[in-house]
């Protein structure tokens, strides 16, 4: 018989394992990414000086002409759209998947798609680069600000980037999702919008066999909307931490001598921020259902809403596309940045 020091040691011995293995297989539970180290680590101008030169406006242009067609939910160019994006990101190395799901609505059942891409898949944390793809149910509606636009400049970061992306130490990884249906058939209510943001924020909310669900990997939710237009910058929502608009208006500092001067006189090339100090109240958009399961959001959509949202001018005769180059490269830099990207790492990988 075993002396009851040898069974103490040996209980000792599996509780340490058990917990060990616990531990590992809990590894998707992890704490959230402190945000203190993001803000006070800012990425040099070495670092933005070959940032800005990966991100071509050439090649944004060719994803736009592809995504900025008439795409409403349930027709052929909605599906042209959907194979595009998924076809463009997988054979840039991301992991592509779709989201696939039927819904009654107020003209029927449909059925919607959103796309989930992410790269380095077995990173424990998220953050999430999100738009929606679908344009809005109306007649001649090309719905480029809303949201091809968006939609463009998350697949030019993400086939710019992702080699620099899965460079990045950090426990945190970038996720992209194009939600489908967050537009209203009719009218907008609570269960005529926000179709594919729904219904996903409830599938990553479902807990695994160890209580670990997909939403609390998420350390930021990050949504674009209604980008293009000029002269319209972001506001700040109440619902956001203050604390990451700071660090967009010090990227955007960082970023001036490379955003685009276009035609500007030297007295106007002082440019107007695109980030407003102005607070604006809380809009409904595809960041809703995940805010209210208590994921930190980033909202970037301009408000009050550029003129041309749900009307027919909302096409590429009507967008800015100096300020999409900007936005764009502020965007880019801020995923960098959270990534915890070591110095001097974003031009060694991007002129190699």
């Amino acid at each position: 018989m075993l002396s009851s020091k040898v069974i103490l040691l040996v209980c000792a011995l599996l509780v340490c394992l058990y917990s060990l293995i616990f531990d590992r297989n809990n590894s998707k539970c992890s704490a959230p990414t402190d945000p203190g180290y993001i803000f006070k680590h800012m990425l040099t101008f070495r670092d933005v000086t070959a940032l800005s030169g990966r991100l071509s406006m050439q090649r944004f242009g060719y994803i736009l002409s592809k995504i900025n067609i008439i795409r409403p939910i349930g027709t052929a160019n909605h599906t042209l759209v959907r194979e595009f994006i998924s076809k463009e990101l997988s054979e840039s190395g991301w992991t592509v998947k779709l989201d696939t799901f039927s819904e009654s609505t107020v003209i029927g059942n449909r059925t919607f798609a959103n796309i989930v891409a992410v790269n380095r898949p077995h990173a424990s944390r998220r953050i999430i680069l999100s738009c929606h793809y679908e344009s809005k149910l109306m007649h001649n509606f090309y719905g480029t600000i809303d949201s091809a636009v968006p939609c463009s400049i998350i697949v030019n970061i993400a086939e710019s980037l992702i080699r620099l992306f899965q460079s990045s130490k950090s426990d945190t990884t970038v996720q992209l999702v194009f939600f489908d249906g967050e537009e209203a058939f009719r009218e907008w209510t609570d269960t005529d919008s926000l179709y594919g943001s729904r219904h996903l924020a409830a599938q990553m909310a479902q807990a695994d066999s160890q209580g670990c669900n997909e939403i609390s990997q998420i350390d930021l939710f990050v949504l674009l909307d209604l980008i293009g237009a000029a002269h319209h910058p972001f506001p700040r929502y109440p619902h956001c931490d203050p604390r990451f608009y700071d660090m967009l208006r010090d990227i955007e500092r960082l970023l001036k001598p490379f955003f685009l001067l276009g035609s500007q006189s030297p007295e106007d090339r002082r440019k107007p921020s695109y980030f407003s100090s102005t607070i604006h109240p809380g809009i409904l958009d595809d960041h809703t259902p995940f805010l209210s399961k208590g994921v930190p959001v980033l909202h970037l959509v301009p408000a009050p809403f550029p003129p041309q949202w749900h009307d027919v001018s909302d096409t590429i005769d009507n967008i800015d596309f100096e300020a999409i180059h900007d936005i764009q490269l502020v965007i880019a830099t801020f995923l960098c940045q959270f990534l915890q990207v070591p110095p001097n790492s974003i031009e060694n990988f991007l002129t190699m």
